[in-house]
């Protein structure tokens, strides 16, 4: 049997190993190691966009998530049922700008899916 002795009005006086602000500050070090050392997934032809595909009203629909892409910049095409989706977002030089932080990711996107049924190319 197990005696745990305690003062009065002190809970946590003699509890082992409780160190409640120890575990927050740990908690915080691992947020901190895991979202300051975050990347985008790539691949060696670029960024892969995050896709959603489903069926409504009898039409197959596809969203991709391409920001800050223009039209003239985005290349879809079609061969049998691969859809592929390419992209390029290109950086804005700022001659006299001297940059402090730099994340915002520019380069290529690329993404290849198989469709669940044939679709036809021109209704893209």
């Amino acid at each position: 049997m197990n005696i745990i002795l305690r003062r009065a009005g002190d809970e946590k006086a003699l509890v082992p190993f409780y160190r409640p602000w120890d575990l927050l500050a740990e908690m915080d070090t691992l947020a901190r190691d895991m979202w300051d050392t975050w990347m985008p997934f790539t691949l060696e032809h670029g960024l892969v966009p995050y896709t959603d595909m489903y069926e409504e009203k009898g039409q197959l629909v596809m969203k991709t998530e391409l920001p800050g892409i223009s039209k003239e910049d985005l290349d879809i095409s079609l061969e049998g049922d691969k859809l592929t989706i390419k992209a390029e977002k290109k950086e804005e030089v700022k001659e006299e700008a001297t940059n402090h932080t730099q994340e915002i990711y520019y380069g290529r996107y690329f993404r290849s899916v198989t469709l669940p049924y044939p679709v036809k190319e021109d209704k893209i």
